[in-house]
Parts: structure tokens; C-alpha cells; sequence
């Protein structure tokens, strides 16, 4: 009996498609399909077939390998990242680092939690070009006194705002209400003379940029009508010119005429 296998004839073959070029490996596409076949052509086939198999599993195994060596690398590249990635700053921690005094801390990050509230921004007065000493544990005697002298029986917190260029810290007093924080406002000026290192202080509401920005246009108004009248009659409320309401037979306060910056 004839051990060959003649391979059917073209017109009783299944219609082929396209094969789409290959991606494996010339040495792995080894198999070559002769026009005829024999056992022993069979048996070189399975040859063939288990010497490719082979080659894929050690191809197989060499990029398990490679895949483990290039996640380890990932994880290193991920780690030195976080390690070196700068940590994001809040402002408490920029603020604390800038300033050496435990006193100064403590005071700068209570008034930057206390800066979030408008309420609390309301019944605030932030003083400015007061001379104190750098020793910030007098500052709770001061504010009393400004209470005090102000007619305000309550107490009140302070803190101390410093400024660039060796200029005097502004000193922010926080009341327990608005009524109080206005009745400051409204009598320091007339009461600073009395205060040691306000004479040349001058009060103002605890304020927003941009509200402060409206204020101090308001005031260059005031002190610019001041300045002519030679009088005290123009201040400002709720950031805008008002005339000071004196009584009928109320003689404006004094004015000195100041430079109008």
C-alpha cells in the first residue's frame, strides 16, 4: 500500500483568504506544508512543531523576565518620584517657617484661621505704625489698655502681622463683636495720645484687598477735604466719604493737614 497521501485536486479545495503578514518570528515560522505527505514527512512536521513550541516557551519565559525587571524599574522611578516631588506648602506652614519667635507663630496662624471668617474680619481693628517693643508678650497689657481707653469692657485677642522692610508689625485686635470692634474705630483717634507708641498710629477695619483698596481712595478724599477745611468734617464709614454728623452747637474736631500720599 502506497504510505503517500496525494492532496486533494484545486477544484475540490475550500476557497482560502488572505493570510495578514505574520508578527511571529522568521525562526519561528519553520513549517513548511509540502505538496505531498508522508510519514516520515509527518513525523519532521511534528518535529518541527515541538522544536517552535520550544523557542516560544523560552521566548515566553525571557519576557516574563523582562516584564519583571521593567515593573521593579516603574516602582523605583515611582518612589524616587515621591520622594522628590516637592511637598505642597499650606499657609501656616509657610507662615511658621518664617518666623523663628514661638510667640510669632503661634500669633500668625491664629490670625490666619481667624482671617477665613468675614464675621470675624467685622469685629476686628488692625492698627497700624505702632511702636512696641519686639518682645511680643507685652502685646495682651496693650490691647487691654486700647480697650480700655476706648470704653470696650470686654477682652479682646491680639496678634501681630509683620511687614516687609523693617516696618513696625501691624497689630490686629479681635473683639467679641462688631459693636465693639466700631466703637474702637470711631474713639482711637482720639485717645491714641494716651496710648505709649500710638501717636502717630492710625486704626482701621480688619479688610479684604480689595475692600482695602476702596478704603484707602476713600480716605486720600477725606484727608484731601480735611486738608482744605483745615477741619476734621470728612471720615469714612463701610468704606465710603461721609460727612461726620456733629451736633448743632459741636465745633468740628481739630485736623493737622497731612500729606496726602
Amino acid at each position: 500500500m502506497d504510505q503517500s497521501t496525494t492532496r486533494p485536486k484545486t477544484s475540490e479545495r475550500v476557497p482560502t483568504i488572505p493570510t495578514p503578514p505574520s508578527t511571529i518570528p522568521i525562526t519561528v515560522q519553520s513549517v513548511v506544508l509540502p505538496e505531498t505527505i508522508t510519514v516520515e514527512d509527518l513525523a519532521k512536521t511534528l518535529v518541527s512543531m515541538a522544536t517552535i513550541v520550544q523557542t516560544l516557551q523560552v521566548q515566553n519565559a525571557e519576557l516574563i523576565k523582562k516584564i519583571g525587571v521593567l515593573e521593579k524599574e516603574v516602582h523605583e522611578l515611582r518612589d524616587q518620584h515621591a520622594k522628590s516631588a516637592p511637598t505642597k506648602k499650606t499657609f501656616a506652614d509657610i507662615v511658621s517657617k518664617s518666623f523663628s519667635a514661638p510667640a510669632a507663630q503661634v500669633s500668625l496662624l491664629r490670625a490666619a484661621e481667624l482671617a477665613q471668617s468675614v464675621e470675624t474680619r467685622k469685629s476686628s481693628v488692625i492698627i497700624r505704625n505702632v511702636d512696641l517693643s519686639s518682645d511680643a508678650t507685652n502685646d495682651t497689657e496693650f490691647a487691654s489698655k486700647v480697650a480700655k481707653e476706648c470704653n470696650v469692657t470686654s477682652t479682646c485677642q491680639v496678634f501681630r502681622i509683620p511687614l516687609k522692610n523693617d516696618v513696625p508689625p501691624l497689630i490686629k485686635l479681635q473683639f467679641n463683636s462688631k459693636e465693639e470692634a466700631e466703637k474702637v474705630l470711631k474713639s482711637f483717634n482720639q485717645v491714641k495720645d494716651k496710648l505709649n507708641g500710638c501717636r502717630n498710629s492710625t486704626a482701621r477695619p480688619d479688610l479684604t484687598k480689595p475692600e482695602l483698596i476702596k478704603y484707602r481712595q476713600a480716605w486720600k478724599q477725606a484727608i484731601k477735604l480735611n486738608n482744605d477745611a483745615k477741619e476734621r468734617i470728612w471720615t469714612v464709614r463701610n468704606l465710603e466719604l461721609v460727612r461726620i454728623p456733629y451736633k448743632a452747637d459741636q465745633s468740628p474736631w481739630p485736623w493737622t493737614v497731612r500729606e496726602n500720599k
